[in-house]
């Protein structure tokens, strides 16, 4: 087979307020903040609605509406299937819920254009500790899209008291990516996007941890200057 060179694809990211059929009526964005299995923190609900705000003074028309119920237990379900133990009739019934759940979100998400929600129900959790004993598993708010495989992006929009990022994910319906990063962009370019650790959390430059009586390393030669 004779492979030929494919040019790149060169996406257009429309304005906030362009709906996704491709006209200048306003973007249609619907929110939602708890999605009644993890209890956000004050502070991720507050930055969820500053994002909301943020795309609302940017021409989009926001509403508050939660999708529909079960993705998550839905994806847990999913995961318990690939240790192999469960039975050919029970994985068929769960690839039927898998495609009744992808219609339920096609038609709940007819009328809109993107959906805006936390990306976790608290600030980013240090390395570690992700999972807390007793608590559901902590990415609820994120598997639905993976159930529908619509594009979503991510984007930092606030920071705890305790400087770490919170995030806000924006869904848009399938195949309109260019949605998703436009939104993203714009709330990036609003209210800060990623902001790096500061310098008093990170090692100092050059700095390598040695064992006892360890050597210094050798100077650096002529070609380590450039």
């Amino acid at each position: 087979m004779k492979i030929t060179r494919v040019e790149p694809i060169h996406l257009r990211l429309p304005d906030v307020n362009e709906r996704c059929d491709g006209s200048q009526e306003t973007l249609i964005v619907k929110v939602h903040t708890d999605n009644g299995l993890a209890t956000p923190t004050d502070e991720t609900v507050a930055t969820v609605r500053d994002a909301a705000a943020a795309l609302r003074v940017a021409g989009a028309h926001v509403e508050e509406a939660r999708p529909p119920d079960g993705g998550h237990e839905l994806t847990l379900d999913i995961w318990r299937s690939y240790d192999g133990a469960m039975s050919s009739l029970d994985l068929y019934r769960v690839l039927r819920r898998w495609d009744a759940y992808r219609a339920d979100m096609l038609t709940f998400a007819d009328p809109y254009d993107l959906i805006l929600c936390p990306v976790f129900p608290s600030p980013a959790r240090r390395h570690g500790a992700m999972h807390v004993p007793g608590e559901i598993e902590p990415t609820s708010y994120t598997t639905p899209a993976n159930l529908t495989g619509w594009p979503a992006a991510t984007v930092r929009c606030g920071t705890s008291a305790e400087g770490l990022p919170i995030g806000v994910q924006l869904v848009a319906r399938p195949w309109r990516d260019d949605v998703a990063l436009a939104a993203a962009l714009h709330l990036e370019r609003e209210l800060g996007g990623f902001r790096a650790p500061a310098a008093a959390d990170a090692p100092p430059a050059n700095t390598v941890a040695r064992g006892p009586g360890a050597a210094d390393p050798p100077a650096p030669g002529p070609a380590a200057a450039r």
